[in-house]
C-alpha cells in the first residue's frame, strides 16, 4: 500500500515543529532532464460565475535552491493579488498555542513508547530502518506512529536537496508580509493535526510500515512529480499525488476530498469580495477527480489553467 503522497501534506507542519528536516550531507541534486522542460506550474484563474477574480496555485511545500526561479505563473499570480490564503500560514504553526496542539498530536501523553504500542515485528523494522537513516531511536521513541512514518519520508526529500526554508509557501508568505499584502488561511492547526493524530492506533501504525515498504520508491516518487508540477501537467501531478490512496478510499475522502469541499465555500467568498486573492493550497488538491478545480467548474465558475 504505497502511501508516499501523504508525506507533502503535513510537510510544513512537521519540519516548523522540529527547525529542520532530517539531516542529510548530500547536497542539492542536480535537476534531470525531465525536469529542464519549459515550466509552466500548477496555478488556475477563476472568473467567478456572479463576477470576481482569484488566482488558485498548486504548492510543493519543499523545494530545493534549483526550483527557483519559480515558473513564472506563480509570481504572475502573486503580482495580481491582494491577500494571499493558505491552508494554513506557515508562521502560525510557529506560535506558542500552535505547538502544544501538534505536541498533543504527535507525542504519547502517558509516557508510553513506541514500543508499547507496535507489534513487535514492526517495532524491529523500525529499529532496522533507524540503523541506516540517522536517525536515533531515543529521539523518535516518544512519536506517534503517524509522526515517525512523515519523518521517515522526508528522508528520502532532504536527500534530494529539498529544505523547508525553501518551501513555496514560505517563499510566498514572506514576500507577503514584505509586501504588506494581507495572509489568511483555510484551516486551523487543530483541525490539520488531528487529520493523522485521531487516527485509530491499527491506521497509524499501518501508515508507519506503509512508509518503511515503500522508502524504495520515494525516490521515483519525488522525480515524477517535480516533472509534473513544474510542467505543468495536472494529469499526472493527480496520478502521482493520488495513487498512494488507492487503497484507503476513508483516508482519500479525509485527507483529500473532503477538504477540497469544505475550501469551496470560502473560495467563493474571495470571488464575491472582488478581492484579488491568491490561494496556495498542495497541488494534488487543484488536480484530478474530486479536486477544488473540478468543484468550482461544477458550480459554474470559469476555471483556467493558466
Amino acid at each position: 500500500m504505497r502511501k508516499i503522497p501523504v508525506i507533502v501534506g503535513l510537510v510544513a507542519s512537521l519540519v516548523i515543529l522540529f527547525g529542520r528536516a532530517p539531516t542529510s550531507s548530500a547536497q542539492d541534486a542536480p535537476l534531470s532532464s525531465a525536469e529542464k522542460v519549459a515550466t509552466r506550474g500548477v496555478v488556475f484563474q477563476v472568473e467567478g460565475k456572479d463576477g470576481g477574480e482569484i488566482w488558485l496555485a498548486g504548492s510543493v511545500h519543499m523545494l530545493r535552491a534549483n526550483d527557483y526561479p519559480l515558473p513564472v505563473t506563480y509570481e504572475e499570480a502573486y503580482g495580481l493579488a491582494n491577500q494571499i490564503v493558505f491552508e494554513i500560514p506557515p508562521s502560525e504553526l510557529q506560535s506558542p498555542e500552535a505547538m502544544a496542539i501538534i505536541q498533543r498530536s504527535i507525542l504519547y501523553p502517558d509516557g508510553t513508547t513506541l514500543k508499547d504500542h507496535l507489534s513487535s515485528e514492526n517495532y524491529e523494522k523500525v529499529v532496522t530502518f533507524l540503523k541506516t537513516s540517522g536517525m536515533a531511536m531515543e529521539q523518535v521513541q516518544m512519536l506517534k506512529p503517524w509522526m515517525l512514518g512523515q519523518l521517515i519520508g522526508l528522508q528520502e526529500f532532504t536527500k534530494q536537496g529539498f529544505k523547508p526554508e525553501l518551501g513555496l509557501d514560505l517563499y510566498f508568505e514572506t514576500k507577503a508580509a514584505k509586501d504588506k499584502k494581507q495572509v489568511k488561511g483555510l484551516e486551523t492547526v487543530e483541525f490539520q493535526m488531528g487529520l493523522f493524530g485521531n487516527l485509530p492506533a491499527s491506521q497509524q501504525e499501518e501508515l508507519l510500515v506503509s512508509s518503511l515498504d515503500d522508502f524504495d520508491d520515494a525516490k521515483e516518487f519525488i522525480t515524477s512529480l517535480m516533472s509534473a508540477w513544474k510542467s505543468g501537467d495536472t494529469e499526472k501531478v493527480a496520478e502521482v499525488m493520488n495513487e498512494g490512496m488507492e487503497d484507503d478510499p476513508a483516508l482519500a475522502k479525509a485527507l483529500l476530498l473532503d477538504r477540497n469541499v469544505n475550501w469551496v465555500k470560502p473560495i467563493e467568498e474571495f470571488l464575491k469580495s472582488k478581492t484579488p486573492t491568491l490561494v496556495i493550497v498542495g497541488a494534488g488538491h487543484l488536480c484530478g477527480k474530486g479536486s477544488v478545480v473540478e468543484l468550482l467548474q461544477k458550480n459554474g465558475h470559469k476555471v483556467t489553467q493558466h
